[in-house]
């Protein structure tokens, strides 16, 4: 650990960048995973033993509109258990490269400025440590608080895909069944719902025509439509529902706000203005 520290040490010291995974892994679910402690705490203890002032953290999100390993995440998806990776899932990814996989996606969030928040987090007290071994009694507190900032300005970052826009549109149906048409009227409110609030103005809108999304879609290969009564429809199996989830549950906290207010006018007998 000294040596690790040491290398971090002298990174910073350079200017060099430094990227790496505050949760520590890949998320299964679509869900972002709280922050993991270790290199968050490396970071602040190794800033706060050196005579520098100009180190910034900034949050970044990467979103794809089709994830490689899709397919063994199903299980998961579906309910069960999380299960180590193996060379078996890697091999069974492998077939996916000759398939149409859309784009990738890299937004940035707030830089969040390491002496600013040390200074706001302590009161103004002294933060500075003689060696970035020790473990003051603010160290806890602290590097959980800049986690979850770190967290907060990557979900405020996200780059909201074709691929999320037509999930969540499909899947918040009470029957995850759509025609073409109310699927492009459901995109469409949710686009609003983005553009609308002044809260969003870091989030990503990657495509903003719900036809050219639904179209997107299909040529990922997503869902395959049927065509009753001369309508197309949109309606997923039990696999492709479970996959579906996955990038629902990417952009589902923008909408989090708007789903509890619709709870309370469906479930409130009477609610005023």
């Amino acid at each position: 650990s000294v040596i690790f520290f040491q290398y971090l040490k002298r990174l910073m010291l350079r200017g060099n960048s430094l990227e790496f995974f505050p949760e520590g892994g890949r998320s299964r679910s679509g869900f972002s995973l709280p922050p993991r402690p270790g290199l968050l705490s490396m970071t602040l203890r190794s800033f706060a033993s050196l005579n520098i002032d100009n180190v910034k953290i900034v949050p970044t999100y990467i979103g794809y509109e089709k994830i490689i390993e899709g397919s063994t995440y199903l299980s998961e998806l579906l309910g069960e258990r999380k299960k180590r990776e193996n060379l078996t899932d890697i091999l069974m990814s492998l077939k996916d490269f000759s398939n149409f996989l859309g784009n990738a996606y890299i937004n940035f969030g707030e830089p969040i400025d390491l002496k600013e928040f040390l200074e706001k987090e302590l009161e103004g007290k002294k933060f500075h440590l003689t060696s970035p071994l020790e473990r003051p009694d603010w160290l806890k507190p602290a590097t959980a608080k800049l986690g979850f900032e770190v967290m907060k300005g990557i979900n405020s970052s996200v780059a909201v895909t074709t691929t999320s826009l037509f999930s969540i549109s499909l899947l918040s149906e009470t029957t995850q069944t759509l025609t073409s048409k109310d699927m492009n009227l459901r995109i469409q409110m949710f686009i609003s719902l983005i553009k609308d609030n002044p809260n969003f103005q870091k989030i990503w809108l990657t495509s903003e025509d719900p036809e050219d999304i639904c179209l997107k879609i299909e040529s990922l290969g997503f869902v395959e439509t049927q065509i009753i009564g001369g309508d197309k429809i949109y309606r997923p199996n039990k696999r492709d529902a479970a996959l579906l989830r996955y990038y629902q549950n990417n952009i589902s906290h923008l909408f989090v706000l708007y789903s509890i207010i619709c709870l309370a006018l469906k479930y409130v007998p009477k609610v005023s203005r």
